[in-house]
C-alpha cells in the first residue's frame, strides 16, 4: 500500500491529476481508495479555528478508514501537509491563536507519517490566477474557491503560499515536487515517476507503475 498526497497552490493540477492516477492504477488491475477534499464549507463554521478542526477531523476519520480496506494505493486531494501551511498563514496572520495552533498542528503533525508520499504541486502564482481566470471564462465550475479550502487569493496572497510551499519542502524532505509547469500529461508523468520512485524505495521493484 502506498499513501500518496497530492497538494499545493490552486490550479497546479491536482485534482486533473489524481482522477488520472486513479485511471491508471485501475487500468492496471489495482485497487485505490481516494480521500476527496473535506466536504467543510467555511460559511457553515463559527470561525476559522472550527473550521481547522473540521478539516482536520476529517483526515483524521477518513485516514485510517481508507486504509483498513488495504488498496494498493490511498490517493488524497490535499491532507495533512497542505493543512500544515494553511494553519500556520492564519496563525501568522492572527486569525487563530496560538493555543489552538499548538493542538492543532499536533494533530497535523500525527497525521503526516501516514502519507507515504507526500507530491508538492506548485506553479508560479501569476500562472494559477491565469488558469483560474481561464476556467471562469469557459464557464466551469470553481465555486471551490469560495467554499474556504484556501484562505488566500489573488498574487500577494498566492505568493505567499508559494513561498510557504518551498519553505516547507525544504524543511521536509520527504516532500517532493512534481513538475507541474506544463500540460497535464507533462504534470501526470512527473507524478507517476516520482510514484515509481518511492515503490523502488519501499520493495525494490516497480511493479504495477
Amino acid at each position: 500500500m502506498l499513501a500518496i498526497e497530492l497538494f499545493g497552490l490552486s490550479r497546479a493540477g491536482k485534482t486533473s491529476t489524481l482522477r488520472s492516477l486513479v485511471s491508471h492504477f485501475q487500468e492496471k488491475g489495482e485497487k485505490c481508495e481516494v480521500i476527496g477534499r473535506a466536504p467543510v464549507d467555511f460559511k457553515n463554521c463559527s470561525d476559522l479555528e472550527e473550521f481547522h478542526h473540521q478539516m482536520i477531523l476529517y483526515l483524521e476519520q477518513r485516514v485510517p478508514e481508507a486504509k483498513s480496506r488495504n488498496p494498493d494505493y490511498v490517493l488524497m486531494d490535499r491532507g495533512p501537509y497542505d493543512r500544515e501551511i494553511m494553519l500556520k498563514v492564519d496563525c501568522d496572520d492572527g486569525q487563530v491563536g496560538s493555543e489552538f495552533y499548538e493542538a492543532a498542528i499536533q494533530r497535523l503533525f500525527r497525521l503526516q507519517p501516514q502519507v507515504d508520499l507526500p507530491l508538492l504541486f506548485l506553479v508560479d502564482p501569476a500562472t494559477s490566477i491565469a488558469r483560474i481566470k481561464s476556467q471562469k471564462d469557459e464557464g466551469l465550475d470553481y465555486s471551490y474557491l469560495c467554499a474556504g479550502l484556501n484562505t488566500r487569493e489573488g498574487v500577494a496572497g498566492l505568493s505567499r503560499l508559494f513561498d510557504s510551499y518551498i519553505a516547507l519542502q525544504a524543511a521536509k524532505t520527504k516532500v517532493v515536487r512534481v513538475y507541474a509547469d506544463g500540460n497535464v500529461n507533462d504534470t501526470l508523468d512527473s507524478a507517476l515517476k516520482n510514484i515509481a520512485s518511492k515503490k523502488v524505495k519501499n520493495d525494490g521493484g516497480v511493479a504495477g507503475i
